[in-house]
């Protein structure tokens, strides 16, 4: 294999390093240990303290963060320089940037501890910054120097499919802020029961109206954006080849929302048990990658990322090529 032909399995594997780390720092807030080191960049003025209770939790993200944001900055120049992927040069750029601001958000969230908006930002960051790496892994893969045609790029039908998908990735990733308000507002219990809190659709005003209220509007996103990468998931895979990832997305994004569903209920039932509720948010991380995933394979993006093109697509243009 030669040197450039390693970009690609680099590229996952940072990626993949970065979805540990989202699974890590759920371990941390929901052991309670966001402040059990209290200074920063250091641990209670070492680098590397004595790993038990709550720094164990804590001091292990750091590190692993340290070991992402290594990885993001070879893998940021090796793109950069890499004379095949001067289109990718933009993300080469964008992912350093946000592993360092992802890093700041960090220490201002231990040395302020703990304010709601720097945390949510740190949150919010860290998916966009997740997707972004699964972007650059997908348009690595080898196949996909070859440009798509002018036709292609130009078809109405899957270029409006596109930002379609691209929207859904968005409501995804809304749907993970307003997860993260009600983690962050301790309002992961406001409501216990299921499908209605209490009784009511919408909680009445009361002293814990607040809690009650956002935690149904996280449910209500749920089955809104469910509905929407379910709806999306059908779309694309009628569209696509026989065959292809992008069909093969399609049909595992619909099987995740209902396990993140599902993980949802439990999570509540099972009164916030550490385990159900960090497989929670790394489940919803797997969604926003199956659609971010799609949105980078599907035409309209300049890269085709077919290893071969399926016979047909030329008879049918409408068809996603994956």
């Amino acid at each position: 294999m030669s040197r450039s032909k390693w970009l690609h399995p680099f590229a996952i594997f940072t990626a993949a390093c970065t979805f540990v780390l989202l699974i890590v720092g759920g371990l941390v807030h929901g052991t309670g240990s966001s402040l059990a080191c209290p200074d920063w960049p250091l641990c209670h003025g070492q680098f590397l303290p004595k790993m038990e209770h709550g720094v164990f939790y804590e001091h292990s993200h750091r590190l692993v963060a340290g070991a992402v944001a290594i990885l993001t900055a070879v893998l940021g120049v090796w793109l950069w320089v890499h004379k095949d992927h001067r289109h990718l040069r933009p993300f080469a750029l964008a992912a350093p940037i946000m592993v360092l601001a992802q890093a700041v958000l960090g220490g201002l969230t231990v040395i302020y501890k703990l304010p709601k908006p720097i945390t949510l930002s740190h949150l919010v960051l860290s998916m966009s910054f997740f997707s972004v790496l699964v972007i650059i892994a997908v348009r690595t893969r080898p196949s996909a120097l070859a440009f798509e045609s002018e036709q292609a790029s130009r078809a109405r039908p899957e270029f409006d499919m596109r930002v379609s998908v691209g929207l859904v990735a968005l409501a995804i990733l809304g749907q993970i802020f307003l997860g993260g308000m009600v983690r962050h507002s301790m309002a992961g219990l406001a409501c216990i029961t299921i499908p209605l809190c209490d009784g009511a659709f919408w909680p009445p005003d009361s002293e814990s109206a607040y809690g009650e209220r956002l935690h149904m509007l996280h449910r209500y996103g749920a089955v809104i954006v469910g509905l929407l990468v379910i709806a999306h998931g059908v779309l694309v895979y009628r569209r696509s080849a026989k065959g292809t990832l992008v069909r093969a997305l399609a049909a595992v994004a619909p099987v995740l929302v209902l396990v993140q569903i599902t993980l949802g209920i439990l999570s509540v039932t099972s009164l916030l048990h550490l385990h159900t509720v960090t497989t929670h948010l790394a489940v919803g991380a797997l969604v926003l990658a199956t659609q971010v995933t799609i949105w980078a394979m599907m035409p309209g993006s300049r890269w085709r990322l077919a290893s071969k093109q399926p016979a047909e697509l030329s008879s049918h243009p409408s068809r996603v090529a994956a």
